[in-house]
């Protein structure tokens, strides 16, 4: 049976919870393998997909309900539509983790002082999201790789930062 067919379904925060995972520890392997460009890639994605699925988890989304409405109605914020006036290179669109970021804080702060969230923790997820945003995109699969050793350990420390504190984002 095709790989695709085997994956077909829907966009869950369950499933992409999973796959932030998969990706992770991908990003791993490859790295321990002298492919730190590879492991920034996958690890880029680790990241979007963490500040993605604290945002529908925030949001009241049920874990297994399909999350394509929510990505469309996303993919129109115009956080997410606005130029940004970076380069063509840096993350656009619905991969832009931090505008990610900043959906989540300021969800967060419009639900009231008491959902708000710390702003030590939103401080620090805003400086290593910009971070994130500076040195990742989609785009990367669309280059050459290059030596990232720098990179790559600057990705996986924010990764497992955000990892740690995952919860705090949305709880």
């Amino acid at each position: 049976m095709d790989l695709l067919v085997r994956i077909a379904g829907f966009d869950s925060i369950d499933e992409m919870e999973a796959a932030r995972e998969d990706r992770y520890w991908d990003s791993l392997t490859c790295a321990l393998n002298d492919r730190e460009f590879a492991a920034c890639y996958l690890m880029g994605y680790a990241i979007e997909i963490l500040v993605k699925t604290a945002f529908f988890r925030f949001d009241g989304i049920h874990a297994g309900a399909d999350l394509r409405p929510s990505l469309r109605v996303a993919r129109r914020h115009p956080r997410f539509t606005q130029p940004t006036g970076l380069s063509t290179i840096q993350a656009h669109g619905i991969h832009n983790v931090r505008a990610w970021g900043d959906l989540l804080i300021d969800a967060r702060q419009r639900a009231g002082p008491a959902r708000a969230m710390d702003p030590i923790l939103a401080g620090k997820l805003v400086y290593e999201l910009r971070w994130v945003e500076n040195n990742w995109s989609e785009t990367l699969h669309y280059r050459r790789s290059i030596p990232a050793a720098e990179e790559i350990a600057r990705l996986l420390s924010i990764a497992d930062w955000l990892r740690t504190h995952y919860s705090a984002f949305w709880s």
